[in-house]
């Protein structure tokens, strides 16, 4: 190869890989990715045409500079198409030729059904739901008495209106179910709540209704004080995706809470350890006085002595001014 060839190889590759990178960058004044393909494949035949050349005027070390040049050229093009591909998928909001689409917001509509603003379509769903509620008895019927401290079962049944002798026995045996009409759908929730008592689970519980439409609700109840303390359960009518349809509080039911027997002693223990403390403090009181007079003895003599003096003192003062004569 002589230094002819070699000059010309050297100053036609730099214009090569120029004029592929050239055809990427102008990619984003084109509308559509066959235009830089198109540009992207003239750039290669060009190359393959100089490369041709070369490869009959001068020697293969040539044609093979020539080639690595339009691999070179062609993989910075792939790189810039793969990077637009990737902002494509980041920004799913625009099309294929790069521009922003124009999306608008959902319509919505207020569905009282509901009370809240929803799509159209979701509204009339809602509707269809509540359409197919089905009609029912819910039983709630905690033990009216407990012991502080220990854990009783409260549950609370619902099931078809026609069952409502099976659905209070479900509810407890203590024969005083306080029973209410709801409506049933696929999906309720329950919750127990009281002040003085430790509930689990203390949160809402969601159970599917299934075909039978019959579900029992359980929790562990342990009284914290005692007293009379109410309970309460509330029963809420869910839509499938968890909106609310409709809520059902129950009557409170009030709990007579005791102690154990061991508590009891245990207080009444207490009660008598405190009466105790008190007489002897009274007791100690006296105790502490007598202590003083006897260590101080001769403080308390003067002290007795001079209230005698004092009072023998105004004694003959008065029979003195009593026995003196009114001057004439």
């Amino acid at each position: 190869m002589d230094s002819r060839s070699l000059i010309t190889t050297i100053a036609i590759a730099p214009m090569l890989v120029f004029a592929a990178c050239s055809g990427a960058a102008d990619r984003t004044d084109r509308q559509d990715d066959v235009t830089v393909s198109e540009s992207v494949e003239d750039s290669l035949d060009a190359g393959d045409a100089v490369v041709d050349a070369m490869d009959e005027a001068s020697d293969e070390a040539a044609a093979d500079a020539f080639e690595d040049a339009a691999e070179a050229a062609a993989d910075a093009v792939a790189e810039e198409r793969t990077g637009v591909s990737e902002a494509a998928e980041e920004d799913p909001i625009r099309n294929a030729a790069g521009q922003s689409v124009d999306v608008s917001p959902v319509q919505t509509i207020w569905c009282g059904d509901v009370r809240k603003r929803v799509p159209a379509g979701l509204c009339e769903d809602y509707r269809d739901q509540i359409a197919d509620l089905d009609q029912g008895i819910a039983a709630f019927d905690p033990p009216r008495d407990m012991v502080k401290g220990q854990a009783s079962e409260v549950r609370l049944a619902i099931g078809p209106e026609e069952e409502e002798l099976r659905i209070k026995s479900l509810a407890g045996d203590q024969g005083m179910a306080a029973t209410a009409g709801i409506e049933i759908g696929a999906k309720m929730r329950a919750r127990l709540t009281g002040r003085a008592f430790d509930i689990d689970p203390d949160i809402p519980v969601d159970l599917e209704m299934g075909r039978s439409r019959r579900k029992v609700w359980a929790w562990d109840v342990t009284p914290k004080r005692e007293g009379t303390h109410p309970l309460s359960a509330e029963i809420t009518v869910l839509a499938t995706d968890g909106t609310i349809l409709n809520r059902y509080p129950s009557d409170l039911i009030r709990v007579n809470v005791t102690v154990s027997q061991s508590e009891a002693r245990e207080i009444a223990r207490a009660e008598r350890a405190k009466k105790r403390a008190e007489a002897e403090q009274k007791v100690g009181f006296w105790t502490r006085m007598a202590k003083l007079l006897l260590e101080f003895w001769w403080a308390a003599l003067a002290l007795l002595s001079g209230i005698i003096g004092g009072c023998f003192y105004l004694r003959d003062k008065l029979r003195n001014a009593k026995a003196t004569p009114p001057p004439a």
